[in-house]
């Protein structure tokens, strides 16, 4: 297994990031069944003073059955506005397309969606540093070929920030399914979170 990271600033102060592997063909630590390798690489760049995209790229070498030689690749895109926890807007969305590891290739599917908006207290001293409510979407399809495996999920939330490394979450979220006749799943979703 090697990995490496590039990482460069402009004059500006503004990132691009190259993070690249290659892998064992069957995994961390075990032989390989061939001389086929994994790879993948990750380029993000930072291109105005809160905006950043990427994108992804991964093929992987495995068996399937009898077919030493089966690979599958996946790719993804994203963009994100500002940091999570940063006072104002913050908004990520993402969408990942790939062929699943089984015989055919099935395409997948998956889409992301998050906006937050952290509000923060006016006195430093309060015990409530900060509150920050959400929505997120998301949506997963493990076969595009097929109408009825689908799952979409929506969730909001609000956190309630005690420091900049503490907080408690609390929120509703909501899980549909395209197959026909399936019921949703609901229910209230709480969390802390504490950052060291």
């Amino acid at each position: 297994t090697s990995m490496s990271t590039i990482p460069l600033r402009n004059a500006t102060g503004r990132m691009v990031t190259v993070v690249a592997g290659i892998y064992n063909g069957r995994g961390e630590s075990v032989n390989d069944n061939n001389g086929a390798k994994s790879f993948g690489i990750r380029a993000s760049a930072d291109v105005a003073s809160k905006l950043s995209v990427g994108g992804n790229f991964f093929s992987r070498d495995q068996i399937v059955g009898t077919d030493s030689s089966f690979r599958n690749k996946a790719f993804g895109v994203d963009a994100q506005w500002s940091k999570v926890g940063e006072p104002g807007l913050f908004a990520l969305a993402e969408v990942l397309s790939g062929e699943r590891g089984v015989a055919g290739k099935p395409k997948m599917l998956g889409i992301q969606a998050l906006a937050a908006y952290n509000i923060r207290m006016t006195s430093p001293t309060s015990w409530l540093y900060a509150i920050e409510p959400s929505l997120r979407f998301d949506f997963a399809d493990a076969d595009t070929d097929v109408d009825d495996n689908g799952a979409t999920l929506i969730t909001g939330s609000v956190a309630f920030y005690m420091s900049s490394r503490a907080l408690f979450r609390v929120g509703y979220e909501n899980q549909s399914f395209q197959a026909s006749g399936a019921k949703s799943i609901s229910g209230v979703r709480s969390s802390l979170q504490v950052s060291f």
